[in-house]
């Protein structure tokens, strides 16, 4: 729950953090504006983003001190004044009880809560809070009744809140090339996937035999890789964690971002951003959302090597055009192809 507050108003909260409203979904950010009376007793005026449903409440003389806490028992009390269902309510507030405030200055919204103020004059202090969601308003270029609007929105969110939900984590994984090459794969994976399998899905995504030894680094310390290979010899460094035990949701809690490098001669580094991760209504699996660019050969020599190869396949004039050419097979067969990396994705998981 996002509240863009006046200066006035930020003035009064205890403990604020700033936050872009971007970042929110306009049904849990509101506009407030903190207000004295002509009796002298200070008020708050809260105005919903998406349905312009206006709250109403007062605050204590004494401390004039404004709250999270205090934020949303008057949210639940407007809702339920208004006559709302109380599963609805609750829903509502569970999704966005994580209150933040900001100030923010923004000129139209508040001419909005003006208004309200003007009209709660109008009416009455004490008939406001039940009268002012009822009126017509103008929300987006239309002629609502805002209660009406958050009626309908808190109904649609209770729906969506207990329909059956699936999470996924979103990643990027980049090949870290010489200049003037952008190859990338994306993905939604189940957080489940161990990065063993993970392993797997960016050997099939970016066309690689697995005939070599790889890892994952997530930081300066943690690395996650083949025990066998360790307890063979191959890694003699810092120790290594199983990857057939720990699972992406693990990594992905860690850090925002980590690193796959696979064949320690030719040393492709690929590196992976973890996106936020989302909900989905579908089962869950292993799928390659997108991606750009042609897969570099197999021991071709690593980054410095395909750039080599790519500048004389360019050229057919040069002495070793033909040879290459016969060695690599061309680089049209290792261009991204989405459907057949999925084909290979449903087959393997």
């Amino acid at each position: 729950m996002l509240i863009s507050c006046t200066r006035k108003m930020y003035g009064y909260i205890g403990g604020s953090e700033w936050m872009a409203s971007h970042e929110y979904d306009s049904l849990f950010t509101w506009s407030g504006e903190l207000f004295h009376a002509d009796d002298g007793n200070p008020y708050v005026m809260l105005r919903n983003l998406d349905t312009g449903f206006p709250i109403l409440f007062q605050v204590s003389r004494g401390t004039l001190v404004i709250n999270s806490e205090q934020i949303l028992d008057e949210i639940r009390k407007a809702f339920l004044a208004q006559g709302y269902d109380n599963d609805a309510i609750e829903a509502y507030l569970k999704e966005g009880e994580a209150v933040r405030f900001a100030r923010k200055s923004d000129q139209p919204v508040k001419k909005k809560i003006d208004a309200l103020i003007a009209s709660a004059y109008e009416i009455g202090f004490d008939k406001a809070p039940s009268m002012l969601p009822k009126q017509e308003t103008t929300q987006n270029r239309k002629k609502v009744i805002s209660s009406d609007l958050m009626r309908e929105a808190l109904d649609e969110r209770r729906v969506e809140i207990t329909k059956k939900l699936n999470l996924v984590v979103p990643l990027k994984a980049t090949l870290q090339l010489t200049p003037g090459y952008n190859v990338w794969r994306s993905f939604l994976l189940p957080p489940t996937l161990t990065m063993y399998e993970v392993h797997r899905v960016l050997q099939i995504a970016f066309a690689w035999d697995d005939d070599h030894l790889h890892e994952f680094r997530v930081g300066k310390h943690i690395r996650i890789g083949d025990k066998t290979e360790e307890e063979a010899g191959w890694f003699d460094r810092d120790e290594i964690y199983d990857e057939s035990e720990v699972q992406l949701q693990h990594v992905a809690g860690l850090a925002a971002s980590f690193t796959y490098i696979y064949d320690f001669g030719d040393y492709w580094v690929h590196t992976i951003k973890v996106e936020k991760p989302k909900f989905i209504p579908e089962e869950p699996v292993a799928v390659c959302t997108g991606g750009e660019g042609a897969s570099p050969w197999e021991d071709c020599g690593g980054a410095y090597g395909f750039d080599e190869m790519m500048g004389i396949l360019a050229d057919p004039e040069h002495e070793q055009y033909e040879e290459i050419l016969d060695w690599s097979g061309g680089i049209e067969e290792r261009e991204f192809d989405q459907l057949y990396i999925n084909a290979r994705l449903l087959q393997e998981f």
